[in-house]
């Protein structure tokens, strides 16, 4: 996975756990018995992850979305972080 000191394993397994629930990704968590993760194994994109990427790296479609997102709004955070996510880790 993608956890290093910037990037704290729990966090990054909070993210794959949203990319997995929105169905962006095929995605492993196993958790230990207090239900925190402790593994967690990140698979290949879906075919809604592969939508998404695509229309994020849309230029006139990213510029549209981001003045709709409030402040720090939970989900807001979550709209900008999720294309940093995979940018780095995808080619093409």
């Amino acid at each position: 996975m993608f956890a290093d000191d910037t990037h704290p394993f729990d966090l990054v397994a909070y993210h794959v756990r949203i990319m997995q629930e929105a169905g962006l990704v095929e995605a492993s968590l196993v958790r230990d018995m207090g239900g925190s993760a402790v593994r967690a194994s990140v698979g290949p994109l879906t075919w809604s992850g592969n939508d998404f990427l695509d229309a994020v790296r849309s230029d006139g479609i990213w510029s549209k979305t981001l003045p709709r997102t409030r402040g720090d709004d939970p989900r807001t955070r979550r709209t900008k972080a999720l294309p940093s996510m995979f940018a780095p880790h995808t080619r093409g």
